[in-house]
């Protein structure tokens, strides 16, 4: 089997920098937004698929940003901290799941009215295309009563 060709290694080349240089504005833009970073809303954010986020030169951004399996759990240890300084590491944790919370819930409040345009944009779109039916069918009507001929709704 031969070497492969300079042009198609330059072409990949070209497609993993894409995909790295999508990677990391994803990454900044979420961690500018305040999200907490996963591999399922980077591939919501970036439009790739699951599967390129297991590729090595994707992982290696995923592995400096500790993403996904790399994610670092960050453990509370309370157990030589003064009383004071256990309340003020559990407030501190409180309020940052507190302004999570209300990021989802907002997100959900967002996510409910556009669903409720969907439903009322579709409504409309239904209740359209009946009317336009309607008015085919008394076309037809009209072209039948007049000698018209139709033949699998084509013209004669």
């Amino acid at each position: 089997m031969g070497a492969i060709p300079k042009g198609l290694l330059e072409k990949q080349e070209l497609r993993r920098k894409e995909t790295i240089d999508k990677v990391t504005k994803a990454i900044d833009e979420l961690e500018e937004e305040g999200y907490l970073i996963s591999v399922k809303l980077l591939a919501e954010r970036t439009g790739l698929s699951r599967a390129v986020f297991s590729k090595p030169h994707v992982e290696e951004i995923l592995k400096k940003k500790a993403i996904g399996k790399f994610k670092q759990v960050q453990k509370i240890d309370l157990a030589e901290k003064s009383i004071r300084e256990k309340i003020i590491i559990l407030e501190k944790e409180s309020i940052k799941l507190n302004s999570k919370v209300n990021r989802l819930e907002e997100e959900c409040k967002e996510k409910e009215k556009k669903l409720k345009k969907l439903k009322q944009d579709n409504l409309e779109l239904t209740n359209e295309v009946e009317l336009l039916r309607g008015k085919l069918f008394s076309v037809m009507k009209k072209a039948t009563i007049q000698g018209v001929i139709f033949k699998d709704d084509e013209l004669y």
